[in-house]
């Protein structure tokens, strides 16, 4: 009998594990539509993972599926229209070197790529905080033109209905 209250208590703990590792602080879980692609400039796709309400941050993903169709050097523009507080450096890329500039309510990335990379697929992810969450912004690549960004809206507060006596 012991042993069988252990594997309940065993699964207890991993199902509140499990549910709770999708929880972000301030106890709202990410919306379950993401990650969501915000837009494609190019062969570059702009990915939004994650949208922290608390501390008002958002995760987005830069990719593309093929480092040697980009130009050898080019700038990747991000701009918001919110201020800018923080942004988490990018790990080191390989095929690609990486700068980045940040402004009032933008983010220049500056790529430069090996010229005898081989095709290959590439990707960062990079976390920005911000004084508000945006509501849109644009995304521009090299001289291609700019494309606008709608970010979806913050998730409701969830409501806590509590009973008398409780």
């Amino acid at each position: 009998m012991g042993q069988f209250i252990n594997i309940i208590v065993f699964i207890g703990i991993l199902s509140a594990c499990a549910f709770g590792a999708h929880a972000e602080p301030g106890g709202q879980p990410t919306p379950s539509t993401l990650p969501s692609l915000l837009t494609t400039i190019g062969q570059t796709q702009v990915i939004l993972h994650d949208i922290r309400t608390a501390d008002h941050r958002l995760v987005l993903e830069l990719r593309s599926p093929d480092v040697t169709s980009m130009p050898s050097r080019s700038a990747l523009h991000l701009a918001f229209d919110t201020r800018i507080k923080a942004i988490s450096e990018p790990s080191p890329l390989m095929p690609l070197r990486l700068e980045t500039a940040i402004t009032d309510q933008q983010v220049t990335f500056f790529l430069a790529r090996d010229p005898f990379a081989f095709p290959q697929p590439w990707s960062y992810t990079v976390t920005i905080a911000f004084n508000r969450l945006p509501q849109t912004g644009t995304v521009t690549w090299g001289n291609l033109p700019p494309q606008k960004v709608t970010y979806p809206s913050t998730p409701p507060v969830a409501q806590v209905n509590t009973l008398p006596g409780t």
